[in-house]
């Protein structure tokens, strides 16, 4: 049977347009709805300890472990956990998408670049500073799957 849901337009806003909100019919809404796409990570490896001037290179997995294909972006956040000036709690750093069929994993490896971990100290220098970094992979900050510390010495 065909679900008819109902669109009520909230606001028309000069920028953005029509901002809608769809709403399920009220005999629906105590149902409970199974997710066809569903996106597993795991295996993510990286050294504990990276020396000065090195890249910073990790792999891990993603599995589309639901019943469609569909597209994955792993979005890869680091934050320095201890610095001579304040940082942000995570900063983005970079990014992978996958195309993955039902059931299909793919490895991915990301390499950031050594100079992206650097900081402008108090003298306002650029500089990339030794101690521990948390790095954190996910569908958004918010939504964080994986994650590692490291250290560069």
């Amino acid at each position: 049977m065909p679900v008819k849901f109902q669109c009520i337009i909230i606001k028309d806003l000069p920028d953005i347009g029509q901002v809608m909100v769809w709403v399920l019919p009220e005999k629906m809404k105590n149902l409970h709805f199974v997710s066809v796409m569903g996106y597993e990570y795991s295996g993510l490896k990286i050294d504990s300890v990276i020396p000065q001037t090195q890249d910073i290179e990790f792999t891990f997995t993603i599995k589309n472990t639901g019943n469609m294909a569909g597209k994955e972006t792993a979005l890869v956040f680091i934050r320095d956990c201890v610095s001579s000036v304040v940082t942000p709690v995570a900063c983005l750093k970079g990014f992978e998408k996958v195309s993955l069929n039902p059931g299909e994993s793919k490895d991915i490896r990301i390499v950031i670049p050594y100079s992206d971990l650097g900081l402008w100290n108090e003298d306002m220098k650029y500089v990339v500073e030794s101690g521990k970094f948390n790095l954190m992979i996910g569908r958004s900050v918010e939504d964080i799957r994986i994650k590692k510390d490291f250290f560069i010495k």
